[in-house]
C-alpha cells in the first residue's frame, strides 16, 4: 500500500482539475482494473498522477525518482552509500547549489572553496559529492533561518 502522500497528492490534483470521487474510482478501475485507490501499488499511483495532471513531455511529474539518477540523488554521498554507477553533475544541478549559495550571500570563489573543503581538496565531480556539499549548505541555511527569495537581500561574503 503506498504512503498518504500519494492520495493527499491525488485527491489535490483532483479537486484542482474538477474530478469528483466517483469519476476517480471510475478512472482507477476502468485504467488499473481496481475498486479502490488503496489497492494501488505506487507505480500504479504514479502512473494515475501523472495520467490526472495530463504531462507530455514524457518525464512525467513524479520526475527522476523511478531511475537510477533518482535514487543516487537522494542517496549518493551518504557514508554508508556507494553507487554502481557513477553519475555526473549536470547543470541544473550545479544551480540548485548556486542558488543555496546565493541564499548565504557567497561568490563563486566561496562556494569553490567550500566544495573543496566539504570534498577533501577535490573539485565537485559527481552527484556524491554535490550531495555532501548541498546537504551541508542546505542545513547551515535551515539553521540560519534562510529560505527563498527574502534571503537574496543578505550582502555578499567576503
Amino acid at each position: 500500500m503506498p504512503e498518504h502522500r500519494w492520495y493527499r497528492a491525488i485527491y489535490g490534483v483532483c479537486r484542482q482539475e474538477g474530478i469528483d470521487n466517483d469519476l476517480l474510482h471510475l478512472i482507477v478501475e476502468q485504467r488499473f482494473g481496481k475498486t479502490s485507490l488503496k489497492l494501488l501499488t505506487e507505480r500504479e499511483c504514479r502512473e494515475l498522477l501523472d495520467g490526472l495532471r495530463e504531462r507530455r513531455d514524457g518525464r512525467g511529474v513524479s520526475g527522476l525518482k523511478g531511475t537510477a539518477r533518482g535514487r543516487a540523488t537522494a542517496m549518493e554521498g551518504r557514508r554508508d552509500e556507494r553507487g554502481q554507477v557513477e553519475h555526473l553533475v549536470n547543470a541544473r544541478e550545479l544551480a540548485l547549489l548556486r542558488e543555496a549559495a546565493a541564499l548565504r550571500g557567497w561568490s563563486q570563489e566561496t562556494l569553490d572553496a567550500f566544495c573543496r573543503r566539504q570534498n577533501g581538496g577535490r573539485a565537485l565531480r559527481t552527484i556524491g559529492e554535490l550531495n555532501r556539499v548541498l546537504w551541508a549548505l542546505k542545513a547551515m541555511n535551515r539553521r540560519d533561518g534562510l529560505y527563498g527569495k527574502e534571503a537574496q537581500a543578505r550582502p555578499a561574503a567576503v
